[in-house]
């Protein structure tokens, strides 16, 4: 499956309506109705019930569109984050300072990069590593215990 396939089987269930969904979707009727007819035949169920107008999605077809704009939303931001990483805009940057300078300068620093940048920031001090994620919040920790004799904990600002 690709993601044109989820697009075509959601756009005919939006529109309930294959010469509309054809339309907006920039192709024929006819290859639309062929594209569909694959998908029905390679999942072995019909999504559509074609007997009634508009069309309607029968009980697969619902678990079908359920997931299929699911699986849309999670690719939208996947590509958006891949974006963002190669643009600079997310990432990872590790900041080395003593405990003097890091409270002078990091009540400042981090708030005003937290709004703009989705980067997890670890900052050594000394021997001791604590690992903010500036997008992050508890459940995703990315630290991982000890490592080559430092101590590492997360600490969310």
């Amino acid at each position: 499956m690709n993601l044109r396939e989820y697009q075509y089987v959601l756009k005919v269930a939006q529109l309930q309506n294959m010469t509309r969904a054809a339309e907006a979707l920039y192709i024929t009727q006819p290859s639309l109705s062929h594209y569909i007819a694959r998908v029905e035949e390679e999942l072995g169920v019909q999504l559509f019930n074609r007997l009634t107008t508009p069309l309607s999605l029968t009980p697969a077809g619902e678990k079908y569109v359920e997931t299929a704009q699911m699986i849309l939303e999670l690719a939208s931001g996947l590509k958006k984050e891949l974006s963002e990483i190669a643009k600079g805009k997310k990432g990872v940057i590790t900041l080395g300072m003593s405990h003097a300078r890091a409270s002078f300068f990091l009540p400042y620093f981090l708030p005003v990069f937290r709004r703009k940048h989705l980067f997890k920031i670890c900052i050594i001090f000394q021997r001791n590593v604590f690992c903010t994620h500036c997008s992050g919040g508890p459940g995703h920790d990315g630290a991982g215990g000890e490592s080559g004799g430092t101590n590492r904990s997360s600490v969310y600002l």
